[in-house]
């Protein structure tokens, strides 16, 4: 379990009770194919998991009964779902009652008897959070990689420790060469033609951005509005509205908008705004595209970077990613 004996002196009595109830596990084969719909998943990569049903098959242990955070910093969230999904809601179904009663009762004293518990005030300002970070790293020896949280002893090579990278750092010799498939992220190089995206940015926007915007270049769409709107081939999820649709978007650099019939493929984006194309599921489609599109190396580097997205999101400036699309925006208008 993630509790320590300091925990009693630092939290509050139910956030003690609820890491007695939790413990880290690494991702299986089986979680890696299952899991991760939003975010990949790679083998080994740390989750935290009820220690009452993680026997039982994944269907049958309950609402929230897992999660995989991006970074040490979102366990404590991570907990708090789990905490309210799988065990207020009582979906656990191994969990023994009187523990269930216990975490009630612990509960209760936080909110009608305040003065029995002076740690809970901590723990709801935000005390609560830094202490389950640092305990992670100092106590459990939880480090935040590139593909993932993992134990600070894990041997394995093919990852590295984000406080060792640096936003737009250049990747070793070794990183370079294209026959190494752990390729870092950060060795990616936009081609020269790249009208959207600056060496510039790589210092502001994560790798994942920079990566996935490079792949693309603008394109005059002078079609019918009715062709547009045909979904599955143009992308209408990210048209602005019905009544406007924009004569220019995004093309894929790799099939040019075009599949191997002949006809339209799903590598053309409609989209003339920033907050329109930096929406995560106009993202994601770009993303699964690329995943289906993109020569081995690309979708190496877009995959290592997507895990590192959201750790390299916290530590930049806020505004970045709209900042970063607005420019994108611009580009694409000056081009054509």
């Amino acid at each position: 379990p993630l509790w320590t004996p300091e925990d009693k002196q630092r939290l509050s009595t139910q956030q003690c009770w609820l890491r007695k109830q939790i413990e880290t596990f690494p991702a299986s084969t089986r979680d890696v194919r299952t899991r991760g719909r939003n975010r990949l998943l790679d083998l080994g990569q740390l989750g935290i998991q009820c220690i009452h049903c993680k026997n039982l098959p994944q269907e049958g242990r309950g609402t929230g009964s897992s999660y995989f955070p991006a970074a040490i910093k979102s366990i404590y969230q991570s907990a708090q779902n789990m905490l309210t999904s799988h065990f207020k809601e009582d979906t656990c179904p191994l969990i023994p009652r009187r523990l269930l009663q216990q975490m009630r009762d612990a509960g209760e004293t936080s909110v009608n008897c305040p003065r029995m518990a002076p740690k809970a005030g901590k723990s709801r300002a935000g005390g609560g959070k830094l202490f389950w970070a640092t305990s992670a790293t100092t106590t459990t020896g939880l480090v935040d990689t590139t593909v993932g949280i993992r134990y600070s002893d894990d041997v394995q090579n093919s990852y590295r420790s984000l406080e060792s990278i640096a936003l737009g750092t250049t990747a070793t010799e070794g990183d370079l060469n294209e026959n190494n498939n752990n390729a870092s992220a950060l060795s990616y190089q936009a081609d020269d033609g790249s009208v959207l995206t600056r060496i510039e940015d790589k210092e502001k926007v994560t790798d994942f951005c920079y990566i996935l915007m490079s792949q693309f270049f603008p394109k005059n769409l002078s079609m019918p509005s009715s062709a547009m709107l045909d979904g599955d081939e143009w992308g209408s999820d990210m048209i602005e509205s019905e009544e406007t649709v924009p004569s220019f978007g995004l093309c894929c650099q790799f099939c040019k908008g075009i599949s191997l019939d002949g006809k339209q493929s799903k590598g053309i984006f409609l989209s003339s705004k920033a907050d329109t194309m930096m929406r995560n599921k106009n993202m994601a489609r770009m993303y699964s595209h690329l995943l289906a599109c993109a020569p081995e190396d690309i979708k190496t580097r877009l995959m290592q970077a997507k895990n590192i997205h959201l750790p390299q999101s916290d530590r930049l400036k806020k505004g970045w990613k709209k900042k970063f699309f607005e420019s994108v925006c611009d580009r694409m208008h000056e081009t054509l």
